[in-house]
């Protein structure tokens, strides 16, 4: 994962826009994907605090996820700057400052926990913590939901979806597994757009053939490989390829 991952995490940051007034949504795709990979530390606490308050044990650790949020809270920072900016998507501005006010809620309460005794914590405070944990992540969720909605406004559902997947895939610890529902691989094989070029199918047609069951560690790395070509060729498209 790490040599492609790195190379394509540099490609989402550099690549110039030529064929958008602004943030194209490939490119949106790529960087929510981000995102929600850098999350997840904060949804394993959330597991492990409903684990802990169900069966007790060794309580989860505050840290990790509250470095998390605070790292998560300047990249959706960023990121309604950079919307906010272009004015081209005021239904993702309005979702991405949504999930900035529940991280923020979600980062106070958690930052509270770094320091303390679990012992001295009440079952309505666990409660309190699960509950503002969950709706941060429901907010995340919204957010890429959102997004996708309006680009399919923008006629640009099917790269927005391809390089969020594909971003996912390389961001991916150790060797992917393509979760995908029948309805998600019925999408991407029958919505492939006219300009997406032959290589690229190919690429989709691989991936897609990877996609629910386990993979060796070579498969792994043919699914970042058609990944990596995916991606690249959508966010080409940003650049003024159409």
């Amino acid at each position: 994962m790490g040599g492609v991952a790195c190379r394509v995490g540099l490609l989402v940051l550099s690549l110039g826009v030529v064929g958008w007034a602004g943030l194209c949504p490939a490119e949106l795709g790529a960087q929510l994907a981000t995102l929600l990979y850098h999350y997840t530390p904060v949804e394993l606490f959330r597991q492990g605090v409903i684990g802990w308050e169900l069966a007790g044990g060794q309580p989860p650790e505050a840290g990790p996820a509250w470095q998390a949020l605070l790292e998560v809270q300047d990249s959706l920072q960023t990121l309604s700057r950079t919307l906010a900016g272009e004015g081209g998507w005021p239904q993702t501005l309005g979702a991405v400052r949504e999930a900035q006010l529940k991280l923020a809620e979600a980062a106070g309460a958690v930052g509270q926990l770094v320091d303390l005794d679990w012992s001295e914590i009440s079952s309505e405070q666990l409660d309190n913590l699960a509950a503002t944990l969950a709706a941060g992540r429901e907010a995340m969720d919204q957010l890429v939901l959102t997004a996708g909605e309006e680009a399919g406004a923008l006629g640009e559902s099917w790269e927005f979806q391809v390089a969020f997947l594909t971003q996912t895939v390389l961001l991916a610890p150790g060797t992917p597994y393509l979760n995908l529902a029948p309805q998600w691989l019925e999408y991407l094989e029958g919505e492939v757009p006219g300009w997406f070029p032959i290589e690229g199918r190919e690429a989709l047609g691989e991936l897609i053939g990877l996609a629910n069951r386990p993979l060796s560690p070579e498969e792994g790395e043919r699914a970042r490989e058609a990944a990596s070509r995916l991606l690249k060729l959508v966010l080409e498209r940003c650049g003024g390829g159409g």
